[in-house]
């Protein structure tokens, strides 16, 4: 997985949060005999400060941190987080590779800080990820080819990784 897949999947779980609800889905026919399904509302809060696009690959990563930081060890609101982080173009110079990396290495590890009373496990798998990302990236001395590749890490796809991330969705559905 690419970082910036890694960042989807993030972005999923938040989706998924966002569309829990007391209330089912919609569904309305269209004249031509299609089904469009309308999301429920979100029961996710809303980490977002700003509706103004980054223009600048610094600037999307200075904007997904002060959300951060806003964020605090709120779950939910981390969750909810997770479609801006998947917002990062994909970086073209080791300076961004590096960026992005940092970011996705604070993201999980506030994650998990925020994890850590209602999934322990979870918690600890992506501090762990976080690490071996950390330290994967830095072997390949941030090389965004190798970074933007679908097969770039093997951190990205760990199955440590995939289970938190699962977790996580198990969570957001449930309480956020």
């Amino acid at each position: 997985m690419s970082v910036r897949v890694v960042f989807a999947s993030i972005a999923a779980v938040a989706a998924l949060a966002a569309g829990c609800s007391d209330e089912a889905d919609r569904a309305e026919p269209n004249s031509d005999g299609t089904t469009t399904t309308e999301a429920a509302p979100s029961t996710v809060p809303s980490s977002t400060t700003s509706t103004t696009a980054p223009k600048t690959f610094a600037d999307a990563v200075a904007l997904a941190e002060a959300e951060l930081q806003a964020a605090g060890s709120d779950l939910c609101r981390l969750i909810g987080l997770g479609g801006r982080m998947s917002s990062f173009p994909a970086p073209s110079t080791r300076d961004e590779a590096l960026q992005a990396v940092s970011a996705m290495s604070r993201y999980l590890r506030a994650v998990a800080a925020g994890a850590e009373a209602d999934l322990p496990e979870a918690a600890t798998s992506l501090g762990k990820s976080a690490d071996e990302i950390d330290a994967q990236a830095k072997a390949v001395d941030y090389d965004p080819a190798t970074l933007n590749s679908p097969t770039s890490l093997a951190a990205f796809s760990s199955e440590e990784l995939l289970e938190a991330m699962g977790d996580l969705n198990r969570y957001a559905t449930g309480s956020c």
